[in-house]
């Protein structure tokens, strides 16, 4: 193994410290404010079944996407990996510090990551599922 340590890029852990940051307020924001509401929508007004679970709809297709999406990077990550037989791959931004990993030990862990993409793209496909499911089941008659 090589004692090369390839650096992260500054600029990349700026942005994502920022996602991170934008993600959690808007979440807070949500659990604070659109919980209660939504709570006291469904008490007093009887017909909001049907918005309510469209929205559960909305909101269990953009996680599904967007873990589609990440299990799709994560593949072609090792991909590459494996066809390079090297990690990092040439040209991959980072969000930390990392020793260059060649031969072998690049291919088993490029191979892991193959297998933790697929496993998020069929984990978000069962979620689409299984949340059609409950939508088909709480679906107002």
């Amino acid at each position: 193994m090589s004692d090369e340590v390839v650096r992260a890029d500054p600029v990349l852990r700026r942005r994502a410290v920022a996602m991170l940051l934008g993600a959690g307020v808007v979440g807070a924001a949500a659990i604070q404010w659109g919980l209660p509401w939504l709570e006291l929508a469904r008490l007093r007004q009887p017909g909001m079944q049907r918005p309510i679970c469209i929205t559960f709809l909305a909101v269990i297709i953009v996680l599904a996407l967007a873990s589609i999406m990440s299990g799709r990077q994560v593949t072609g990550l090792g991909r590459r990996t494996v066809e390079l037989q090297e990690f990092p791959p040439p040209g991959v931004k980072l969000l930390h510090d990392v020793r260059r990993m060649t031969g072998a030990r690049a291919v088993y862990l490029g191979r892991g990551y193959v297998i933790i993409g697929w496993t998020l793209v069929v984990l978000a496909l069962a979620l689409l599922g299984l949340g059609s499911y409950a939508l088909a089941v709480l679906w107002p008659r």
